[in-house]
C-alpha cells in the first residue's frame, strides 16, 4: 500500500511547527509572570502530534526490511537523538545536587524530587511515578528541574510499541484502527475520571495521572499517524471550511468556558485562551457535566487545530512561509535541547529575581530586559549542546539507515 506523506524529505516548515511547539512550552513556564503564556501548555500536544506524523512516516517508509533490521535501524536512531541529552542532563543535575548545600525551598524540592524518583527518571517511567508514588503514600509532587520530563517518558513509551504495531498490522487495518483509537481515548479519560472521583479525594493526583498517563495521550499522537497515511490531496480538498469550523467551535468553547467558570468564581487566566492545562480539570466541580469534563471535547478540538495546522504546514503555501522562517526554524532545529533546559532555566531566573526583587513585583520594563537575557543563555544554551553534543551523535545514525527502494 502506497502512503502520500511516506518520502522522508527533510521539509523545514516542520522545523517552524517544532520551533512554535517549544516556544509556546517555553512561555508557559516563563520565570516573568508579564509574559507567561497559560495556554503554552498545548505545545506538548503539537510535539505529540508531529512526533506521531514523523515516526508513522518514517516506519511505514522502512518496512519492506526484515523485522530484525526494521527493528534495529528504529531503535538505535532513536536512541541516538534522544538518550544522550537526556542523560546527560540527568547526569549534570545529579552533580549539581550533590554539590549544593542549600536550604533554597526550589533547589530542596528538586533534590526530594531526584532523589525519590530517579528509578522512573532512569527508566523513562516518570510519567506514573505520581502513581508510583501516591500508591506508597510519598509526595508526587514534581521539581523545575525534572516536572517537564514526563512527556519524553511518553514519547520513550509509545516509540517502544508503535513499531510493532506498524509492522506487524495489515496496513488495511492500520488507519481505521488508529481513528477507533483516536476516537475512543476522551472516553477513556472520561470513564478513568468518572471512576476515580469517586475513590480518590486527591483531585490534583487525579489530574496529574489524567494528563501524564501515556494512554490518554494516544489521541494526539495517533493524529500524527493518521496524516502520515492519509491522501494530502483529499485532506486539502475542504481544509478552509474544516479551518472555519474548528476555529468557531474552539472560540465558542472557549467563551463558554470562560463565561461559566467566572460565573461560579474560578475565572481563568486570559493566557488561557479558554483552555486550561488538563491536570486542572478536576480541581474545581459544579452542577455542569461538560464543564467538569472539559477534556472530553477541548484536547480533541486543540488536536484537531494542530493536525490541520501540521496539514498546511506542508500543503498551504502562507503557513508554509509562515513556518520555514530561518528563525522559528533554527528554534526547531535546537528544540530538543531547548525543552530539556528550559525548566531549570526558568528555575535559575526565578531565584535570580527573587535576590534582586526581593519577592516584590517586578516592573514591566525591567521584565522585558529580564525576558532578552533568559530567552538569549536559553538559546545559546541548546545550540552548544546541538552543535558540540548532539550532532556527535547524530552523526552516528547514517549507520543505521535503511535503504529504500
Amino acid at each position: 500500500m502506497n502512503y502520500p506523506y511516506c518520502s522522508l524529505e527533510h521539509q523545514k516548515s516542520l522545523d517552524g511547527i517544532r520551533g512554535l511547539a517549544v516556544l509556546l512550552v517555553v512561555f508557559f513556564h516563563c520565570p516573568l509572570v508579564f509574559f507567561r503564556f497559560d495556554f503554552g501548555w498545548a505545545g506538548v500536544n503539537l510535539f505529540f502530534i508531529l512526533s506521531g506524523f514523523l515516526i508513522t512516516r518514517i516506519l511505514l517508509s522502512s518496512k519492506q526490511a526484515s523485522f530484525s533490521i526494521y527493528a534495529r535501524s528504529f531503535y538505535m536512531r532513536r536512541v541516538l537523538r534522544i538518550f544522550p541529552l537526556y542523560f546527560g542532563y540527568l547526569l549534570l543535575i545529579f552533580l549539581v545536587i550533590l554539590c549544593l548545600n542549600t536550604q533554597q525551598p526550589l533547589l530542596l524540592q528538586s533534590q526530594r524530587d531526584f532523589n525519590l524518583n530517579y528509578p522512573y527518571l532512569l527508566s523513562y517511567t516518570y510519567n506514573f511515578q505520581a502513581v508510583f508514588n501516591f500508591a506508597a503514600q510519598r509526595s508526587y509532587e514534581s521539581s523545575y528541574f525534572f516536572g517537564h520530563l514526563w512527556s519524553l517518558s511518553v514519547e520513550e513509551q509509545f516509540y517502544l510499541f508503535f513499531p510493532l504495531v506498524i509492522y506487524f498490522v495489515r496496513p488495511n487495518i492500520l488507519r481505521p484502527l488508529f481513528i477507533s483509537v483516536i476516537l475512543l481515548t476522551p472516553l477513556l479519560r472520561w470513564l478513568f475520571v468518572d471512576l476515580s472521583v469517586s475513590q480518590i479525594d486527591d483531585r490534583f493526583f487525579i489530574g496529574t495521572v489524567l494528563y501524564n498517563a501515556t494512554p490518554f495521550q494516544l489521541d494526539a499522537l495517533l493524529m500524527g499517524g493518521v496524516l502520515a497515511m492519509s491522501d494530502p490531496a483529499k485532506l486539502m480538498k475542504y481544509w478552509r471550511l474544516v479551518c472555519i469550523f474548528l476555529l468557531l467551535v474552539s472560540a465558542a468553547a472557549a467563551w463558554w468556558i470562560f463565561h461559566v467558570l467566572s460565573a461560579y468564581q474560578y475565572p481563568l487566566p486570559k493566557g488561557s485562551l479558554g483552555f486550561d492545562a488538563p491536570v486542572y480539570h478536576v480541581l474545581f466541580s459544579t452542577p455542569n457535566f461538560m464543564i467538569n469534563n472539559r477534556y472530553l471535547y477541548t484536547i480533541p478540538l486543540l488536536n484537531g487545530l494542530f493536525s490541520l495546522l501540521l496539514l498546511l504546514a506542508i500543503h498551504q503555501k502562507t503557513v508554509r512561509f509562515l513556518m520555514q522562517r530561518n528563525w522559528l526554524a533554527f528554534i526547531g532545529k535546537i528544540s530538543y535541547g531547548i525543552y530539556i533546559l528550559h525548566l531549570a532555566f526558568s528555575c535559575l531566573f526565578q531565584l535570580a529575581l527573587e535576590q534582586i526583587w526581593k519577592n516584590e513585583a517586578v516592573p514591566f520594563w525591567p521584565s522585558l530586559l529580564f525576558l532578552v537575557v533568559y530567552l538569549a543563555l536559553l538559546l545559546l544554551g541548546a545550540y552548544v549542546s546541538f552543535r558540540f553534543f548532539e550532532s556527535r551523535f547524530l552523526r552516528l545514525k547514517a549507520h543505521f539507515s535503511i535503504p529504500l527502494k
